[in-house]
């Protein structure tokens, strides 16, 4: 992989998982709070880890890893990863990939087109279901990008301030400056059922922090950002996002 491209991990209480993570990215540095250094060394003992003290929500840890990431090129991963789906193919179901030296090409790939073109964030598809994947569109460029993107000469960083959603707050930091984001939607990352199991976000995530996160969003981004409760009737329901954007010509304006 291009020696300006660095993979790194933040984790947190995951330490009885990161050898799977790393399977899939055995170059990464994983980031651990100062605390849970020596149980990831003790279950990972070849790992490159690197510590922080930050308590203050994986926001302002990610925005300490980038400043503190010596590579223009810095890929941010969840630490729950457990494969790459390539969803292209013959449209019939997706191709699991686990082979690390394949997905580490497809990170370099991504990567470097959107490095070639002058932009600061890039990402992967969100879409955990095959039906949501467009062959006729298998790139987007207003999309929020979260579990695993890339972010490029760090003039692009995470507000701190955001405890959840920086997601979109990065997102859209990245369209008023670049006017796009790449995103590649034929891969997804695969970090399993999100809300479920222990560590990462879990406990910090709550009902209260979401509302506060929609109304920073709110008065942050105005009209150009929607998040709140989805209007979908079916049984799933969940969490409504949409991004607009203004553009000269109103013909390809997401407004």
């Amino acid at each position: 992989m291009r020696t300006d491209i660095q993979i790194v991990i933040p984790s947190r209480k995951r330490s009885d998982q990161i050898n799977k993570v790393l399977q899939l990215f055995p170059s990464a540095v994983v980031w651990v709070h100062e605390k849970e250094a020596a149980d990831y060394k003790l279950a990972a003992p070849l790992i490159k880890i690197r510590t922080h003290k930050r308590v203050d929500g994986i926001w302002a840890i990610r925005k300490e890893i980038i400043l503190n990431t010596d590579a223009k090129i810095i890929v941010l991963l969840d630490d729950d990863i457990t494969l790459v789906r390539y969803y292209a193919g013959d449209g019939s179901k997706p191709v699991n990939i686990k082979d690390p030296i394949h997905i580490e090409a497809l990170i370099e790939n991504s990567a470097s087109i959107a490095d070639d073109l002058g932009l600061e964030l890039f990402a992967w598809s969100r879409d955990r279901m095959l039906q949501a994947f467009n062959p006729c569109r298998p790139f987007e460029v207003v999309y929020p990008c979260a579990t695993a993107f890339g972010i490029i000469g760090k003039k692009c960083l995470p507000d701190e301030k955001f405890k959840t959603g920086g997601d979109i707050d990065l997102t859209m930091q990245a369209l008023q400056n670049s006017r796009i984001v790449f995103v590649d939607k034929r891969y997804f990352f695969d970090n399993g059922q999100v809300g479920k199991g222990k560590g990462g976000l879990q406990g910090l995530r709550t009902s209260a922090s979401e509302n506060e996160t929609s109304k920073m969003l709110s008065v942050k981004w105005g009209k150009y950002v929607y998040r709140g409760k989805s209007k979908c009737k079916c049984k799933m329901g969940g969490m409504a996002m949409s991004i607009r954007v203004e553009r000269k010509n109103p013909l390809v304006s997401t407004k």
